[in-house]
């Protein structure tokens, strides 16, 4: 049995009339993905389709067209308040997204306690990308830290360096003399 796109977008139409919230985030994903039929401007409708039915991954995939401005003019503001709505309702995608946003100031204003909690979100969700920069960020003045908080910034950097971060692996070698967390 071979693909038929077109055979596809009608049965994903049904549902969505339907009321399937997926089936307009599948159409979407479909005008993205199939190089043939790529369209970034449909595929960004049947998103904002799903969104407003409140399928939580069309909002990244709508901040993720306005961030590249993928065949889109980019939008950094969209971009921001689309991975917000998606990051806000768990959208494990959209945490480092929004720390890297906030971080940057791209779409919203700077915000480095607001990037500190995406950030750790990610992390705890497994994003490999986090753990560095969330160990580096604990690593700020150890000296002055409690030993909980050395302990936690050294769990980090231990993730980031099994994670293939070189410069948690360097960090760690240096540190020796730091207990490492049990």
């Amino acid at each position: 049995m071979t693909f038929n796109f077109e055979d596809k977008v009608k049965e994903l139409v049904k549902k969505t009339k339907r009321g399937d919230y997926t089936a307009p985030y599948k159409l979407g994903k479909l005008y993205l993905e199939i190089e043939e039929h790529k369209n970034e401007k449909t595929a960004l409708k049947w998103f904002k389709k799903a969104a407003k039915m409140s399928c939580t991954p069309a909002y990244y995939e709508i901040a993720k067209l306005y961030q590249n401005g993928q065949g889109l003019k980019v939008n950094r503001k969209k971009a921001f308040t689309n991975m917000y709505l998606a990051g806000k309702d768990f959208e494990i995608k959209a945490f480092y997204e929004l720390y890297l946003m906030y971080k940057e100031g791209k779409g919203t204003k700077k915000d480095q306690d607001a990037a500190f909690l995406w950030l750790y979100r990610a992390a705890e969700t497994g994003e490999n990308r986090a753990y560095f920069p969330l160990a580096q960020a604990l690593c700020a003045s150890l000296e002055d830290k409690s030993e909980a908080q050395k302990e936690e910034a050294l769990k980090w950097m231990e993730k980031a360096s099994q994670a293939g971060s070189t410069e948690a692996a360097q960090f760690l070698a240096k540190n020796e003399q730091i207990e490492s967390p049990k």
